[in-house]
């Protein structure tokens, strides 16, 4: 039984969120791990919001007040780093829901509408109805003494329906960049999809969506004594559903750029961001200190046919990240 509270202040807004959890955990075996969080109730309010920043977002009806009552069942298997193991495999998958018993409730009792939005409310409060999937797989293979190839696959969905009809809740999108991620970009500054790099610098957009895959490869080596450095290269991007959405739900984009937003099997490969980099990792032991820095190889905000963006390389181009322990 777990139970949280957080506040975030920034200059356009302040967020807090309480959390309330339940879960049960049990071992398959001693490689393979379930987790069931039987309750997992979160209460998003925003607070002194500026409403032309709000306004600006294109994620507005997912940046909101929400209640998000939800379940969700998780699965690790994570086999221990034997010494003499040359390859080693690693898998996560978890499934979501929320919002569907408040559905119920919502039509046997009639909650309260929002007179803008059409959602039910509890407390005033619009309740988020969504399921989300995602699969993350990781293959650690050793290539010598001191080295190791480490190759990760990600992908995730959050599919919004009933009482959340535009966009999921801020919370339960994917984010693509930053230091866990495509290390190339800064946080909340790649996609969806194709979106063009200059809105994010004219509207102050941060990009997330309900869909994300995800490729990183990295080679780990050692340098000197606790320090080591990696190699890295990292494909992937989110996006929009291929789905209508309401012009107050993307503010100030044209339709056609929406269509360049949404997830395509045609297309979505040629909007998959390509970074690549190096790495320094100090090992105290218990922790480690790491510096990334990523470079762009292939952007997909930059328009058609001037995507490739290596070839313009220089020093203020390097986004560097600082973080605690390994990405992956």
């Amino acid at each position: 039984i777990n139970t949280s509270y957080s506040q975030q202040t920034r200059i356009e807004f302040q967020r807090r969120i309480w959390k309330v959890g339940m879960s049960y955990q049990w071992k398959e075996s001693d490689e393979k791990t379930w987790q069931w969080a039987v309750l997992d109730f979160n209460y998003v309010n925003l607070l002194d919001a500026d409403d032309q920043y709000i306004n600006s977002l294109f994620f507005k009806t997912g940046f909101q007040d929400n209640l998000i009552l939800a379940q969700r069942i998780t699965y690790t298997y994570a086999p221990f780093d034997r010494p003499n193991a040359i390859s080693r495999h690693f898998l996560r998958g978890s499934f979501e829901g929320s919002g569907n018993a408040l559905w119920v409730a919502d039509r046997l009792t009639g909650f309260t509408k929002d007179p803008e939005t059409g959602q039910g409310m509890l407390m005033d409060v619009p309740y988020a109805q969504y399921i989300r999937a995602d699969l993350d797989y990781r293959h650690y293979l050793r290539t010598g003494l001191n080295s190791l190839f480490v190759t990760r696959a990600f992908a995730g969905v959050t599919y919004n329906y009933g009482n959340s009809p535009f966009l999921p809740p801020f919370e339960k999108n994917y984010l693509a960049g930053g230091s866990q991620d495509i290390r190339g970009w800064i946080a909340y500054r790649l996609g969806p999809g194709g979106l063009p790099n200059v809105v994010y610098d004219t509207a102050n957009y941060a990009a997330v969506a309900p869909v994300k895959l995800m490729i990183n490869l990295e080679q780990r080596f050692k340098l000197i004594g606790n320090l080591n450095g990696a190699f890295f290269v990292d494909i992937g991007n989110v996006w929009l559903f291929n789905r209508d959405y309401r012009s107050s739900d993307i503010p100030g984009i044209p339709d056609d750029v929406i269509e360049t937003m949404k997830f395509n099997y045609k297309t979505f490969i040629r909007q998959s961001a390509v970074g690549t980099g190096l790495g320094l990792r100090y090992d105290f032991g218990f922790f480690q200190l790491r510096l990334d820095g990523g470079i762009k190889v292939w952007d997909p905000t930059e328009p058609e046919g001037r995507q490739y963006v290596l070839d313009g390389l220089q020093w203020r181009t390097v986004t560097f990240n600082f973080a605690l322990g390994y990405p992956f």
